[in-house]
């Protein structure tokens, strides 16, 4: 069988090739944005992507598991293999976001992430790179999907242009496609191929503004965030929990009145590199468990200080208001060295009122967050830290990571859509640790002194016994392990 790549006069079907036929004689035109392009696509294949007469007749089941019943209509099920570009971190965004739109599209059904990582991991594919048409067969196949999608993104000149295909998985035949040229301006595109980013300043694209539950969005810099809800919880475990700590898990009402964006992964190695320059993640930086993407597992060797370090720089390079201030400034570059010890000036560290830029989440936040609704240890049902099989759905932990730390997302998330809360990295939180208070608290956060900072979630060392949702570790603020990481958050627009 042939390479797919060389049937370039096949990709332009004709309502799309008159579409987009004055795009590339004027410039003036070439208006749109990589997002842009990418729903642009996924619009493309609603109107062109169908059900042969015999998947109808068999009532094909959709990839994300869904059950066929009378009166039902089935959806073609895609998987998004791959995007080939010059940089494998663009290419991993790109089909990210295919995988995104795809899933909120109610004509199409996306193959979940969680298994196309698998598959990925297992067959040792990557987000970028040709795909014959052997492979695009066997991996559809293997995903149980109907067509999957490829394509390129290539430099023309000064500007881009990005092409999106499916393929049918039975056939071959491409059924579906675009070619659309991107504004040369377009700051997602200019980071993520520049090797100075961290030198950039490149627009946040989370919205300014509370979201809906289960909404998922990229900030400019390609980090991926989940939509928290304003609720109230009870915070700490029950009596009867397996595994509790009586000393450190009371239980208290804990009302969150406003909403929050909330990292989908912890900050991973990739992330960290691309603001900060350097890796900090020691014996984690290397030897990854054979299939896992290095720069996709979580930055370790980070302490406290650290985390406020790259959350203000972070901001500052999306064009955010910096959440933290040090000695009267929020440029960190002003801070002087980040201490490796007890430090007076670091720790009368102020959050600055109002400002819109990424932090470290209180310890009520990232436990309402973690438990997504749920009051059982585990936020998928599972009441006892011992259940291994219930809880290698979920996490990494001592008994299934291998001795090391794991590739984010590739595990279930919970019910708000956020992956690795329980294991992989213990992750750094705003409060300092104390005992729980007894009446009901609105918006707090934490004790207003004390010498450790609360840790959360596990790790991929421990048993899982510590990575229970109302588990706190207690940490120094100047630690680096090769066991804790961070998670960030940004606040709701106004």
């Amino acid at each position: 069988m042939k390479n797919i790549r060389v049937y370039p006069v096949l990709f332009v079907l004709m309502a799309v090739a008159q579409l987009f036929s004055g795009c590339a004689s004027n410039p003036n035109r070439n208006n749109n944005s990589l997002r842009d392009a990418i729903q642009t696509a996924v619009n493309n294949m609603e109107q062109n992507l169908q059900l042969s007469s015999l998947d109808i007749a068999r009532g094909f089941a959709d990839a994300a598991g869904g059950q066929t019943s009378q009166g039902f209509t089935p959806r073609p099920v895609v998987a998004v293999l791959s995007i080939n570009s010059t940089s494998e971190t663009l290419s991993a965004f790109i089909v990210e976001e295919l995988i995104v739109a795809i899933a909120g599209s109610p004509q199409l059904t996306a193959v979940e992430r969680s298994r196309l990582e698998v598959v990925r991991r297992e067959q040792g594919f990557q987000h970028s790179g040709e795909v014959s048409d052997q492979t695009a067969q066997a991996l559809g196949r293997l995903l149980g999907a109907q067509y999957v999608v490829t394509g390129d993104l290539v430099a023309i000149g000064n500007s881009y242009r990005i092409r999106v295909i499916a393929i049918n998985v039975e056939t071959t035949a491409i059924s579906a496609a675009s070619s659309l040229p991107i504004n040369s301006r377009d700051e997602t595109i200019r980071y993520l191929t520049n090797s100075q980013a961290g030198q950039q300043v490149v627009a946040g694209s989370i919205p300014a503004r509370r979201g809906r539950v289960g909404e998922v969005a990229t900030s400019g810099t390609g980090i991926r965030v989940a939509w928290i809800p304003a609720g109230t919880f009870t915070m700490g475990s029950p009596a009867n929990e397996i595994g509790r700590n009586p000393g450190d898990e009371g239980q208290w009402q804990v009302s969150i009145t406003r909403g929050f964006w909330m990292g989908v992964y912890p900050v991973t190695q990739e992330q960290w590199v691309r603001v900060m320059g350097s890796n900090p993640s020691g014996n984690q930086a290397s030897n990854p468990v054979a299939g896992d993407v290095q720069g996709r597992r979580p930055v370790t060797g980070v302490s406290w200080y650290d985390s406020l370090v790259f959350a203000n720089r972070l901001s500052i390079m999306e064009g955010l208001s910096p959440a933290y201030r040090i000695n009267g400034s929020t440029n960190p570059d002003l801070w002087g060295p980040v201490p490796t010890s007890w430090n007076a000036v670091w720790m009368a560290v102020e959050i600055v009122s109002g400002s819109t830029g990424w932090r470290l989440p209180t310890d009520e936040q990232w436990e309402y967050a973690a438990r997504a609704g749920t009051t059982s240890a585990f936020n998928n049902g599972t009441v006892n830290w011992e259940s291994q099989g219930d809880l290698d759905k979920i996490g990494w932990f001592g008994f299934n990571s291998g001795g090391r730390s794991r590739e984010v997302g590739l595990k279930q998330p919970n019910a708000w859509g956020l992956h690795d809360i329980h294991g992989n990295v213990w992750e750094r939180v705003w409060d300092w640790t104390g005992a729980y208070p007894r009446e009901a608290q609105t918006d707090p956060t934490g004790p207003s002194s004390g010498s450790l900072r609360v840790g959360r979630g596990g790790s991929w060392y421990h048993s899982a016994e510590y990575a229970r949702s109302a588990n706190r570790g207690n940490f120094n603020r100047f630690s680096r392990g090769n066991l804790i990481g961070l998670r960030l958050i940004r606040p709701q627009g106004r």
